[in-house]
């Protein structure tokens, strides 16, 4: 798949989604070697995502959170200057397990180092999420349907700051203490409900810890909503993947995290939020 197309991107979605809530009941789980939790959802989406999008042949690769690992230096660096498609088969892999429903699929390409486009979907609520160019759309996917609902365009959301907007934080953030404001806060471990979630209003700000795949697919949905990424030390994030932003050297155990914790927030919420809070 060389280039992106919105309705096969979701058709993409909509398969793997069947394929997670087939194991959904009783899925069976492992460890990996860096000490987290995998599925037999996980490998079977990603060996799809695989026969989707892994076509070196055609100067297009894949990278995904189940076989990042696999990949030689020469296949990243290839990767990086080329089509690259970003894939997390289950992002929120421990909820997923533990039948919890706060995890969902996500898709991002990139092209020549630059996250152009993104998707997501999160099978429990039926919301799917695809750029299309400058286009942010939704739709809502019926049961047992083999494609999308019919696409809507999504608004960018209201900016205003209030105290009691909702924020969502990662883990790592809650387990070192908190972020140190007074808004009402939400820990997920699943970066794509809130990074969607953002597009709606529902969410005010997201501040964690990131690897790529979690966010391939949402922050360039943010990005053309006019939603931002900040580092908490006020640099910003962009779409570009570049050591300035992420770890990259192979066999570190946070390659392919971003460098620092990030806000993800409208450029007045941010602005707001950036000084107050406290990690």
């Amino acid at each position: 798949m060389n280039e992106w197309n919105k309705t096969r991107i979701a058709e993409i979605l909509i398969e793997a989604g069947r394929i997670a809530l087939r194991y959904y009941d009783a899925p069976q789980r492992s460890i990996k070697d860096d000490g987290s939790i995998v599925t037999n959802a996980d490998r079977e989406i990603e060996q799809f995502f695989q026969e989707c999008f892994d076509r070196p042949e055609h100067n297009v690769y894949m990278i995904g959170e189940e076989t990042e690992s696999e990949k030689s230096a020469d296949y990243v660096s290839r990767a990086l200057a080329q089509t690259m498609y970003i894939v997390d088969p289950i992002d929120g892999t421990v909820p997923y397990a533990c039948h919890v429903p706060v995890w969902g699929i996500s898709i991002g390409l990139a092209v020549g180092g630059v996250i152009r486009e993104g998707a997501i979907y999160l099978p429990i609520t039926r919301e799917l999420f695809v750029s299309d160019g400058d286009v942010v759309l939704r739709a809502v996917v019926a049961p047992a349907a083999d494609s999308a609902a019919e696409f809507m365009t999504v608004e960018r959301p209201e900016t205003a700051r209030t105290d009691d907007g909702l924020i969502a934080v990662t883990q790592d953030i809650t387990k070192i203490g908190g972020i140190g404001v007074p808004n009402p806060v939400q820990a997920l471990a699943c970066a794509v409900m809130p990074l969607s979630y953002l597009l709606l209003g529902r969410y005010m700000a997201y501040v964690g810890n990131l690897k790529l795949w979690d966010l391939a697919g949402g922050l360039p949905l943010l990005h053309k909503l006019g939603i931002g990424a900040t580092f908490l030390c006020g640099k910003e994030l962009s779409c570009r993947i570049s050591d300035d932003f992420y770890f990259l050297d192979e066999g570190r155990f946070d390659t392919w995290k971003i460098r620092n914790s990030c806000l993800f927030a409208a450029p007045p919420i941010a602005a707001a939020l950036l000084p107050t809070i406290r990690t």
